[in-house]
């Protein structure tokens, strides 16, 4: 009896895990497909990796927010669309897709952690 408690413990949190992870996944791809900075931002770390064409450095959270308030200014987002999504080997969660814009499309890469809370920690945007 003890053994199915904990099998369906463990079943329980996996499940809880996977549903929290995707809302943070879907509030950014949300807020990248309606170009809202500011949402983003709420999404930060106080520091991160921001890469725009192959430049790139460590930034603050107000600083990447600034910049893409720029890049959605001159380049308003139609739609985004997935390529991969998944974990890497060092444990940190990635989302890559497409973003579609008036200015052309973006491929935008976005890294986070899950502990000790949910937080971008990268981000890089490249045109295709």
């Amino acid at each position: 009896m003890k053994l199915i408690f904990l099998l369906l413990s463990f079943i329980w949190i996996q499940g809880n895990l996977t549903v929290a992870n995707q809302n943070f996944l879907d509030r950014t791809k949300l807020a990248f497909k309606t170009g809202n900075s500011q949402k983003i931002l709420q999404m930060m770390g106080d520091k991160l990796q921001f890469g725009f064409e192959g430049e790139a450095a460590m930034v603050s959270g107000k600083e990447a927010e600034l910049r893409l308030k720029t890049f959605f200014a001159a380049n308003p987002p139609k739609d985004l669309s997935s390529l991969f999504q998944g974990q890497s080997k060092d444990g940190r969660q990635y989302f890559i897709g497409i973003l579609k814009s008036n200015g052309g499309d973006f491929r935008v890469s976005v890294y986070w952690s899950e502990h000790p809370k949910e937080q971008i920690l990268s981000i890089d945007i490249s045109k295709e």
